[in-house]
């Protein structure tokens, strides 16, 4: 029984920042994210950008589903930016968007796409515009991004329900016309109307369908090309096309028309019962609590409520154990981490700064903190760090961030802390958090005073560690003036070195190049999509005939590059430096990370017939220009 005729459309709560974030589709949420919380301006203007892309790649992608469902097309059609160029369709599914063409004007040109107005030279006014262009998308965010089961035992039988850019949970089954199952869709929950998004879109549930990820298709090429929009590291996934988008209803349960697509939760959006608040919606769902954001009313000022375990329904109101938590909209440090890998080492000085100095404060007052992982460190709108949580310790931590103190079962204190902050501090340097001091050498591109930093915080007895946070700033400090900003390459061997690793023809001046190369770059990366022992025959071989430097394999580092299905695009993050250190010569548009191409130089692919090229001596002002035209 359909329950559309029985339930009034409700009205989403919330500012456009809170929807974006929580309450958009997962592909919006993402990107939306990643804009509120940028607060370096020329990361900003990129954030903008792609947020504006992929906004209007996931709205067109409804577009084409809807038309296919119809029969209107009988084939995949990529979905792009411009194919709202002329506004929502009069009958789109999202019917409160249906006829509308402002908002895609807008969400053009901050796209760049041809036909919208050019964007202005300020990344702060960019954001304003697209806020506003947002804003007028507010009726998504009573849409929910579905993927149906069954799923394989153990997972239980329900639909994987995405809401905004964090939280995922399970909901009911959903009984309806031949579903497609695990393949995701758009459901109005009000009315029970489903528009199913495969092959257009496409789930890969992973090891536990809820940490699944969601991919967007970008390319047809012997079927279909796909990018993960989840948040996550970039993945290119290759899959061959199967099935259509179909529209249909479902038959949702009678009298509770939202509870199979959200979650069971103790607030619910607009919820006054708890005295004192409005609740906006929950934000995040975790181990051992649920976060919410809310609005206090004696000031009106937003604030976060985490809520202890207990029973949603049986509790009185006014009842919940409640925490009242300072709202930090700046992001957390992790989320910062999956977008930029390695931080600049001023960046984690200053930040490593304001948390030794919150610290100190919390040790004087003869607490503790013994939670410094990166999930529960946050930002204020102006990019200050903070610990969510002073004081309470509410997570089960994951084993790489245990002492030894705690898995001998012996007193935790404040030289606990710092143990943390090393295993912080590691990953924020290295790339990996590290977990004793034998697996802390002295970092090739760090000084030795920073190495034997980290050795200090993690050493396995706290009395071999720095007395107080104090101490931790003044030796970072001294490390971090030692320490300058390295320029780094890395190169494409097939197509821009070489012609193929199977024919592997040397491009025009390739001995002159990778000699300026080696002399104008601190450390130089080769990727390859052949495995490593077959791309060391050829750089040795090519070194043999003098095409190659005699030191190049030596001085050279290979990064492989897993291509094709399920393997990664060209991403500068597992190279573990801050992204702006390096830049990538790379001959293939479509396998760079697209929010890494400001760090990208186009060459002209190379093949036979180009044996007189000289694009090796050309490109080179162009690559030292990277490091002087982006700043960070």
């Amino acid at each position: 029984m359909c329950i559309g005729d029985r339930e009034p459309p409700i009205t989403p709560r919330g500012d456009v920042e809170f929807l974006s974030r929580h309450r958009f589709p997962r592909p919006l949420a993402v990107r939306a994210t990643w804009v509120l919380t940028e607060h370096r301006l020329e990361a900003l203007r990129r954030a903008v950008q792609q947020c504006a892309q992929d906004t209007l790649r996931f709205l067109a992608a409804i577009h084409q589903a809807q038309r296919w469902a119809r029969g209107e097309v009988d084939h995949a059609v990529v979905p792009a930016p411009r194919d709202l160029e002329q506004g929502f369709p009069e009958d789109y599914f999202v019917t409160e968007l249906a006829g509308l063409r402002a908002p895609t004007e807008r969400l053009l040109a901050l796209a760049g796409e041809v036909g919208g107005p050019p964007t202005g030279t300020d990344p702060t006014e960019d954001r304003r515009q697209l806020l506003e262009g947002l804003a007028s998308l507010a009726p998504l965010a009573r849409y929910r991004l579905v993927v149906p089961g069954p799923w394989d035992p153990p997972h239980p039988p329900g639909a994987v329900v995405l809401l905004g850019a964090q939280l995922t949970f399970t909901g009911q089954v959903l009984e309806g016309r031949d579903i497609p199952s695990q393949e995701p869709a758009l459901c109005d929950p009000h009315t029970g109307r489903l528009l199913s998004l495969a092959p257009l879109l496409h789930w890969d549930p992973g090891p536990t369908p809820p940490k699944g990820g969601l991919h967007l298709l970008r390319e047809l090429t012997e079927g279909g090309i796909y990018c993960e929009v989840s948040g996550r590291a970039p993945l290119r996934l290759r899959r061959p096309l199967s099935g259509r988008p179909m529209q249909c209803t479902v038959n949702l349960p009678i009298g509770a028309p939202l509870d199979v697509l959200l979650p069971r939760v103790r607030f619910g959006d607009g919820d006054q019962s708890e005295p004192g608040y409005v609740i906006d919606g929950l934000m995040a769902r975790g181990r051992e609590v649920d976060t919410y954001r809310a609005v206090r009313l004696k000031d009106e000022l937003p604030v976060v409520l985490k809520v202890y375990p207990g029973d949603p329904v049986g509790d009185p109101p006014g009842t919940a154990e409640i925490v009242e938590l300072d709202y930090l909209p700046g992001g957390s440090l992790a989320e910062r981490l999956a977008r930029e890998g390695v931080l600049d080492p001023h960046d984690t000085l200053t930040l490593t700064e304001t948390l030794c100095q919150q610290l100190q404060l919390l040790h004087e007052a003869g607490t503790t903190q013994l939670d410094l992982e990166p999930e529960s460190l946050f930002f204020t709108r102006d990019g200050q760090v903070r610990i969510l949580d002073p004081g309470h310790h509410l997570r089960p931590q994951t084993p790489q961030h245990i002492p030894p103190e705690q898995r001998a079962h012996e007193p935790l204190d404040q030289r606990t802390d710092l143990w943390h902050l090393g295993v912080l501090l590691s990953e924020l340097f290295l790339g990996v958090p590290r977990q004793t001091p034998v697996a802390v050498p002295p970092p090739p591109r760090l000084p030795e005073v920073l190495g034997e930093l980290l050795r200090r915080l993690l050493a396995p007895d706290p009395a071999g560690r720095y007395g107080s946070a104090r101490e931790v700033i003044e030796a970072l400090r001294s490390a971090v003036t030692q320490l300058r900003p390295l320029r780094c390459i890395a190169l494409d061997l097939e197509g821009t070195l070489l012609t193929t690793a199977y024919d592997p023809l040397p491009r025009p001046f390739l001995l002159e190049f990778a000699e300026w190369c080696l002399e104008t770059f601190d450390r130089v990366f080769i990727y390859t999509a052949v495995e490593e022992t077959t791309a060391r025959v050829i750089i040795a071989r090519l070194t043999r005939a003098g095409v190659l430097p005699r030191d190049f394999s030596k001085q050279a580092k290979l990064v492989t590059w897993p291509r094709g299905g399920g393997g990664t695009l060209k991403d500068l993050r597992p190279l573990h430096l801050p992204l702006h250190w390096v830049v990538l010569l790379d001959d293939m548009r479509a396998w760079i990370v697209e929010d890494q191409r400001h760090r990208w130089v186009e060459i002209a692919a190379f093949h036979k017939s180009k044996q007189g090229d000289e694009e090796l001596r050309n490109i080179r002002p162009e690559i030292l220009a990277r490091f002087t035209t982006d700043p960070h």
